[in-house]
């Protein structure tokens, strides 16, 4: 029986001599977290496909491989028990080596890609595969769907046209299912901004609240202190009223002491009104009694 090699797609072979292989590798492998799938719990609608293409290719054993950078992990799995491989024990890391087209291996026993590999030697005993490479929007491939059996055979024009057609399906729900990550991902951002514009402006009116009552706070103060500089000014003139009074007193009783005579007393007392009770003058008067009640200076 003929080996069936495939061809290998440019710069995802991760070899000495090609040129750009682990630049290659590295976009892909970027390209494949940027799903956030691996190691994510099992999905109905990807256990569906899966089923769906165990029974369009008539085999007992069906997933969706998805490849790691050092291993191959199973999103959804029909037939299996394990959830992972290494990654050089995958038939699934040689499909996504020609993107454009579905890796099919007859009899992996006489295959020397696969011939030592542990699923041929041992354990489930696998003879066929075939797998259609997960090709995203940007051309990277992220995985196959793959079909296995216990018996050497080859897939009809049918069955490979519905494993291909199922493996589209697997992309488009990749697709979907990170669309729909971002969108609950923006949603929550957006409710993130929200809650804390709604706390900022909650500061905001708490800040105001405070301010307008240190404001009040100011006032009633500004007011307090007023109050208080009028009284002091009031006790203060009032004071000045009251010194000037003693001693316009003391004054005038000295004038009555040394004084000789009346007019003498009253021009020291005129004086003392000049002086002490800060008027520019003071006369004392005798009123007449003329028509006009006039006063007649002394």
């Amino acid at each position: 029986m003929p080996v069936n090699v495939q061809p290998l797609a440019a710069g995802l072979e991760v070899a000495a001599g090609v040129p750009g292989a682990a630049e290659a590798e590295a976009r892909r492998l970027d390209a494949l977290g940027s799903y956030r799938i691996l190691d994510t719990p099992p999905e109905s609608a990807f256990d569906d496909l899966t089923r769906l293409a165990a029974r369009a290719c008539d085999a007992p054993i069906a997933f969706v491989s998805l490849i790691d950078r050092e291993r191959q992990w199973f999103k959804a799995k029909f037939g299996l028990d394990t959830g992972e491989t290494s990654r050089d024990q995958s038939f699934c890391s040689h499909a996504i080596l020609d993107p454009n087209h579905v890796l099919e291996v007859p009899d992996a026993r006489v295959d020397s890609r696969f011939a030592d590999k542990q699923w041929v030697r041992s354990g489930p005993q696998i003879r066929f595969y075939a797998g259609a490479p997960l090709v995203d929007r940007a051309g990277y491939p992220l995985g196959a769907l793959g079909v296995l059996d216990r018996v050497p055979r080859a897939l009809s024009p049918d069955q490979r046209e519905a494993l291909e057609i199922l493996s589209r399906q697997v992309v488009a729900l990749l697709e979907l299912r990170r669309g729909s990550h971002a969108l609950e991902a923006e949603a929550r951002a957006r409710r993130s901004a929200e809650a804390e514009l709604r706390d900022q402006n909650e500061t905001l009116r708490n800040t105001q609240a405070e301010a307008n009552q240190l404001l009040g706070l100011a006032e009633s103060s500004r007011v307090a202190l007023l109050s208080v500089l009028e009284d002091e000014q009031h006790s203060s003139r009032a004071l000045t009223r009251s010194n000037r009074a003693l001693k316009m007193l003391g004054s005038c009783n000295e004038a009555l002491i040394w004084a000789n005579d009346e007019m003498a007393l009253l021009k020291q007392i005129c004086r003392i009104a000049v002086e002490l009770g800060g008027h520019r003058m003071a006369f004392v008067g005798y009123a007449q009694e003329d028509a006009f009640k006039s006063i007649l200076p002394m």
